[in-house]
């Protein structure tokens, strides 16, 4: 996965999840989209069944120390909710100096329809948000 194209492909991947298009599997997460992210590569986990909420959880706690997240799902969607924590008592301030909220509050609020797996839907917002953040940066430095 070349440097230019990580944010593209961290987006089509989120889409990817949010549509259904993998599965109640982690079987879709390459090696290639792995290291994209900054993830290890399991090659054990790959393709043996459910993705582990835990798992997403402590994806989540490491690549977005100080950000709180949701997961709520009902007969019709899967919701996911990932945010900056300006309340964090370690963080909060950092947190607000790089993510304001007037920039980022409900910006990654995932409505995914029909309903898919919490883990699912919690990984395809830690994904969007990690595109998201890798995109102002982007933008940033070319301005």
């Amino acid at each position: 996965m070349s440097e230019r194209n990580i944010t593209s492909e961290l987006n089509e991947l989120s889409r990817a999840i949010q549509e259904g298009k993998w599965g109640p599997t982690c079987a879709f997460l390459t090696e290639d989209a792995l290291k994209g992210l900054g993830l290890p590569f399991r090659p054990q986990r790959a393709g043996l069944g459910p993705l582990p909420l835990e798992r997403i959880e402590e994806a989540v706690r490491h690549f977005l120390p100080g950000w709180g997240y949701r997961v709520m799902q009902c007969s019709k969607s899967t919701d996911a909710w990932l945010f900056p924590d300006w309340n964090d008592p370690e963080r909060g301030e950092l947190l607000k100096q790089l993510y304001p909220p007037e920039r980022w509050e409900g910006r990654i609020d995932l409505d995914i329809r029909p309903p898919i797996s919490s883990a699912e839907a919690l990984l395809a917002a830690l994904i969007a948000t990690l595109a998201t953040i890798r995109q102002d940066a982007e933008e940033a430095a070319g301005s």
